[in-house]
């Protein structure tokens, strides 16, 4: 499960709790993108920043799962708007704290992406492995 530590901030996605898109997707409609932010704090806000068809960047804001956040972890869903078959997504997500940010992306490249594919295209082609790989560690200790 991808981790990414900075400024006391801690991001996770990609992993059984916090479902992230990668490689082929076949659901255009309803792709969601769920992180983890450790410490929780009120202050917390989460931005899904991506790119579409290495078009210009856009940002998607998260919102925070109130029923799964507790005292240590907070939670939040992003919710991708339609896409068509053919289109790709690179994606990062961005936390901000009181101030602090942490934000995974490395000389503007993303974190993960994905493929929408139609169902056809499921059946021919080969099952891909998740993009989403850790960073090094920004500098910040868990």
């Amino acid at each position: 499960m991808p981790q990414f530590n900075n400024n006391g901030i801690t991001i996770q996605l990609g992993d059984n709790m916090t479902p992230a898109p990668s490689g082929d997707v076949e659901n255009s409609r309803d792709v969601i993108v769920t992180v983890l932010v450790e410490p929780a704090h009120q202050s917390n806000t989460v931005n899904i920043v991506y790119r579409k068809n290495k078009d210009t960047e856009r940002i998607l804001r998260a919102t925070k799962q109130a029923l799964r956040s507790n005292q240590q972890k907070d939670y939040f869903d992003a919710r991708f708007p339609t896409l068509s078959p053919g289109d790709v997504i690179e994606y990062s997500p961005v936390c901000q704290c009181a101030g602090k940010l942490n934000d995974p992306r490395v000389k503007g490249k993303h974190v993960a992406n994905f493929r929408i594919i139609n169902s056809k295209q499921r059946a021919t082609s080969t099952p891909s492995i998740s993009t989403i790989q850790p960073k090094t560690d920004l500098g910040t200790p868990k």
